[in-house]
C-alpha cells in the first residue's frame, strides 16, 4: 500500500539524440507530469557514432532524481567513459545489482541486470547477465522493480516472481508496416512477439518502451519516440 500511486518515468534508447536545444522539447513534454523516480533502460549511446555525453547530460540536468540506469548493447564498448560521466552526475548504475529506495514508510527494491542480448552475442564479455546476483539479498516480501535493456530476461524473471520489469531495446520495431506490424526489432527476430507495450507471464508484468532515438536506418515509421510513465497501484 505504501507504493500506491508511486510513478516511474521510464526512458530508453536515447542513442545520443537531441530533441531541441538542450533537450527542451523532450523535457517540456516530461514536465507535464509528476513522477517519483527515473528508470533509464540503456542505449544512451550509439555505436559506432563518436562518444558524445552532452545530449545525455542535457537530459539528466532536466530530470528529477533519483535516476537508475542499466547498460544497453550500444553502451558497453564505451562503458568506462559512460560510467564515469554518469556517476559524476549522481546516477545510480545497476550492474547485476540492486538498491533500496525509501518511499514513505516502505521500501522499493530496484534491481538491474546486464543486457541479455549482449550476453547472447558476446558470452565471453565481462558484462554478462546474472539475475541471481542482481537479486541476491533482496527481500521477497518487498516490491522489486527490475530494469533490463532487452526483454529476453522475462522467462527468468517470471520464474523468480519479479512483479515488474522495464526494458527497451526494440525501438517498437522502429519501422512498422500497416496491418503487419514490425517486421523485425533490434533483437533480430522476424515479427518478434515482444515489440512494445505491456506483456504478462505468470505473475510478472513486462513493459517494453519504444525508446527515444534511432539506430540503423535514420527514421521511425508508425513507431514514435516514447517517454513512459508507469504508475504503481494497489491491487
Amino acid at each position: 500500500p505504501g507504493l500506491d500511486g508511486f510513478t516511474i518515468l521510464h526512458l530508453s534508447d536515447l542513442h545520443q539524440a537531441r530533441f531541441g536545444p538542450e533537450q527542451r522539447r523532450l523535457l517540456a513534454a516530461i514536465d507535464q507530469y509528476d513522477y517519483n523516480l527515473v528508470a533509464l533502460t540503456g542505449d544512451l549511446l550509439s555505436c559506432p557514432v563518436p562518444y558524445d555525453f552532452a545530449p545525455i547530460a542535457e537530459l539528466l540536468a532536466g530530470l528529477k532524481s533519483p535516476v537508475y540506469f542499466v547498460y544497453g548493447n550500444h553502451d558497453y564498448p564505451r562503458a568506462r567513459f559512460l560510467t564515469a560521466d554518469l556517476t559524476a552526475l549522481g546516477v545510480n548504475i545497476l550492474n547485476n545489482s540492486w538498491q533500496q529506495q525509501a518511499v514513505g514508510e516502505t521500501d522499493l527494491q530496484i534491481a538491474g541486470v546486464d543486457d541479455p542480448n549482449w550476453t547472447k552475442h558476446y558470452p565471453q564479455s565481462s558484462f554478462n547477465t546474472d539475475l541471481k546476483k542482481a537479486l541476491a539479498g533482496t527481500d521477497p516480501a518487498k516490491f522489486t522493480l527490475l530494469l533490463s535493456h532487452s526483454p529476453g530476461i522475462l522467462p527468468a524473471a517470471a520464474a523468480e516472481g519479479i512483479p515488474l520489469i522495464l526494458c527497451g531495446h526494440t525501438h517498437g520495431g522502429q519501422i512498422k508496416i500497416p496491418l503487419l506490424g514490425a517486421p523485425t526489432t533490434a533483437s533480430g527476430k522476424l515479427f518478434d512477439p515482444l515489440v512494445q507495450g505491456l506483456y504478462k507471464e505468470d505473475n510478472t508484468l513486462l513493459y517494453i518502451n519504444r525508446g527515444l532515438g534511432i539506430s540503423g536506418l535514420p527514421l521511425r515509421f508508425l513507431s514514435p519516440p516514447e517517454a513512459a510513465f508507469i504508475r504503481l497501484v494497489r491491487a
